[in-house]
């Protein structure tokens, strides 16, 4: 199991923490990216078990290329759903530029 990843923190006030998780993965590499994002899942149920003020609510994934149909399907395969849409935000070397989505993981309730 990879090292604990470090998790940048998006915080207004107490109980409406988001976890972010910048990931960026190919489809030569997919494994590492389910990794890290099991991990990251992991370190915060263990931080929320041990009662830390680290609340976290939900994970987001700010980033998600609509083309890349194995993503998304992995994310929501992991109860990611799809959020928003950013039209025309990544520019594919094939296809021009496509949408990306937002996806979001609730943590607790």
């Amino acid at each position: 199991m990879p090292a604990e990843p470090k998790v940048p923190v998006s915080r207004r006030k107490a109980k409406t923490a988001i976890c972010l998780a910048p990931i960026i993965s190919s489809r030569t590499s997919p494994g590492k990216a389910r990794t890290y994002v099991i991990a990251v899942i992991s370190s915060v149920k263990k931080r929320a078990a041990k009662g830390s003020p680290q609340d976290f609510r939900a994970m987001q994934l700010n980033l998600v290329v609509s083309t890349n149909e194995d993503a998304i399907r992995l994310w929501q395969k992991l109860s990611f759903e799809i959020i928003g849409t950013l039209p025309g935000t990544f520019h594919h070397p094939r296809l021009g530029y496509v949408d990306a989505f937002v996806m979001c993981k609730q943590l607790a309730t």
